[in-house]
């Protein structure tokens, strides 16, 4: 066994996920406000950005869809 000591609030470790994290949030709040819809909805909107971004191609992945490099397929 080996132990591993890391901080769950360093920038470093976490820039990534924080980053998407971000994003998703931004994309649900846009689509909330964008349709005057009431927070109860936050829920659905953050699976709805999330299934966006999924599906979008990125730099890091060289124009690959996340989608795709997690299942070594092109998303339907």
């Amino acid at each position: 066994m080996c132990v591993v000591r890391w901080s769950q609030f360093d920038l470093e470790q976490n820039g990534k996920a924080d980053g998407r994290n971000k994003t998703l949030m931004n994309m649900a709040r846009c689509m909330l406000k964008g349709k005057d819809m009431p927070k109860q909805f936050r829920r659905e909107a953050v699976f709805a950005a999330a299934y966006i971004l999924n599906r979008s191609p990125t730099k890091t992945l060289h124009e690959v869809t996340p989608g795709a490099e997690w299942s070594g397929r092109k998303p339907a």
